[in-house]
């Protein structure tokens, strides 16, 4: 701190020489502003203040010229959407009934589908029956056919077996009776 910085405020009567004295008043009258000064001051003071009052009255308005644009910008969007969702409700509601029309029109469409390949399934199971009745028989025929085919071969087998039995029998009894004739004969 020099000495022009001083405080006056605590001055001492006892040690306070010319010199200070001097010092002070410089110092007083470095700070004092005339009349005219303060008024000019003042003057531009309230100038400056009253320049930035209109520049803030000046942004107020338009801000609330701007916040009205944004709020009927809002509203217009408001009414824009309404109307959009309004339109997509009833392309929804058009659509729902196209699809419960066409929904409807594919069950009345596989119900005849249905019924026709009842029929035909009908058709195709008892021709089907018919058929395996026809094997069935023709199956019968012809078991019974080979059935008599093989009753007239056995029979035919049997024949031929007691054919061979009885030539098997003539057989051996001749060779016994060849045996036996010697045997036979000094018996008796």
């Amino acid at each position: 701190m020099n000495e022009y910085d001083k405080d006056y405020s605590k001055i001492n009567s006892d040690n306070f020489t010319q010199k200070d004295l001097m010092q002070y008043l410089l110092h007083s009258t470095q700070h004092v502003v005339t009349r005219e000064e303060l008024q000019t001051t003042n003057s531009e003071i309230k100038r400056e203040i009253q320049e930035v009052r209109t520049e803030i009255q000046n942004v107020k308005t338009e801000l609330k010229t701007e916040i009205q644009e944004v709020r009927t910008e809002i509203q217009n969007v408001r009414t824009e959407l309404k109307t959009e969702i309004q339109e997509v409700r009833t392309e929804i509601q058009n659509v729902r009934t196209e699809l419960k029309t066409e929904i409807q029109e594919v069950k009345t469409e596989l119900k005849i589908e249905i019924q026709e390949v009842r029929t035909e399934l009908k058709i195709e199971i008892q021709e089907f029956k018919e058929e395996i009745k026809d094997n069935m028989q023709e199956f019968k025929l012809d078991i019974k056919a080979n059935m008599q085919e093989f009753h007239t071969r056995l029979n035919k087998l049997d024949a031929k077996i007691d054919r061979m039995q009885w030539f098997m029998m003539a057989g051996i009894l001749s060779i016994l009776g060849i045996l036996l004739k010697d045997h036979i004969g000094q018996l008796f």
